[in-house]
Order: structure tokens, then sequence, then C-alpha cells
């Protein structure tokens, strides 16, 4: 992952209407990845007029095409036949990604820009994380962690983000708080649909000198303390 690339704050509804060679490609990988996931295309949703989708996204290249699954079963095909010539039993399919020059998805954060809320003594606007996926095989190398920071830093960044907020499922809460989320396990209201456990979380990225002075943790988005 020396030499990965990465995609970062990109309006989504901009990115896949421009989009070309490796990026759409790492947006296809994105989709297919979304699905199997959460039953659910994140870039196809997220897209959408009024949605106010950004990508983060980083993705590499590697191996080389004779190593690719692809070429191998292409081989294998071949060797089964007498009556198609090698030359005829090359195929044009595409090899898997991170093999033949094809871009390789090591993850990926959606979230949307909540511009109709707004938090005037915050001096920004609610980036809220609305979809995170690493492919299994790149599980716990850190690679999930790393795009979350740039999330993070992007909110820094920005002068039109106050807090970056999301709503964490039982399992990933520990994960979120390694990347520096806040939990406030009383601050979301029930609703159906909702996973038991799951919390709402936000790391503040603009400061506040107020929370510091009182020592209290607040929910910055909800403008008031968990449970009230």
């Amino acid at each position: 992952m020396e030499q990965c690339k990465k995609i970062e704050y990109a309006n989504l509804r901009d990115l896949v209407k421009t989009a070309e060679g490796p990026e759409r490609d790492v947006l296809h990988q994105i989709s297919l990845l979304s699905l199997d996931l959460f039953g659910e295309d994140c870039i196809e949703d997220y897209s959408q007029p009024g949605k106010g989708g950004r990508l983060w996204a980083m993705y590499d290249f590697g191996g080389s095409f004779k190593d690719s699954k692809v070429r191998n079963n292409n081989a294998s095909m071949a060797s089964m036949s007498t009556e198609v010539s090698e030359d005829e039993a090359e195929t044009d399919e595409m090899p898997e990604p991170g093999f033949g020059g094809r871009p390789r998805l090591l993850g990926f954060v959606v979230a949307r820009l909540m511009n109709h809320i707004r938090m005037p003594k915050m001096g920004g606007e609610a980036l809220s994380i609305v979809f995170a996926g690493v492919p299994q095989e790149l599980r716990g190398k850190g690679v999930g962690k790393m795009i979350t920071q740039q999330v993070v830093a992007t909110g820094r960044e920005r002068k039109n983000i106050a807090v970056v907020t999301l709503s964490a499922l039982p399992g990933a809460i520990d994960f979120w708080e390694r990347c520096g989320f806040v939990a406030f396990p009383d601050a979301m209201e029930v609703k159906e649909g909702m996973v038991k456990g799951q919390i709402y979380m936000e790391a503040n990225v603009r400061g506040s000198k107020k929370g510091k002075k009182s020592g209290k943790k607040q929910p910055i988005l909800f403008g008031r303390a968990p449970g009230k």
C-alpha cells in the first residue's frame, strides 16, 4: 500500500458524471462492496440530487496480469479444447482488481454533508458518515482508520464543517473510538429499524471552549446534554 492513491472529499454527484479510467473502476468496486456489506449501493444512493454525498477512498495497483485468476481460468479453458487455437482462446475479460493495470479498492467512506443543519456557534455544518467499508482481505491493516483520519482532517481544513458524526453499530463502537469519536449513548431517539445498542458518535473538529472548561461531554449536533 506504499503507492496508494486517494479520493478525498469528492462530490459524488459530480464524480459519477466525470470519473474516467481508474476512478470509475474504483467507484464500481465501492458499489459492489457496499451492496455486499449493506445491501445498498452507496454510490448510486448518495450521488442523487440533494443527498450531499462526499467520498473518501484509497486504492492501489498491484500484481501482474500473469498472476491474475482470470488469466489462469482462461488458460485452463483453452487447455481443455482441441478445436480452438491458442490465439483464439484469449478473451477480453477484465482481470481482477490489482492485476493487469486495474486499481484495487483498499477502503472507502461515504459521508453526507448535512447543510440543512447549521450550528452558528460552532461556525459550520455537520458531516455525517453514512457508509464505511474495507474489503475482507484487507481488514486489520489500519486502512479504515487511515481513511477516517482523512475525513476528520478534511473537517478541520474546511471552514464549513463543524463536526463529523455517525451512528455506530455495537460491534464498531470500539473502532470509532480509536478513530477519535466520542459516544453519546442517550443522544439518539430510538426508532424502528435501529439495531439494539446503536449509538450516536461525533468528532468535534472545531473545538469547544465551553466543553473543555466544564469537563462534560455534550453532543454538539443536538445542542443538549445526552438524555435530555
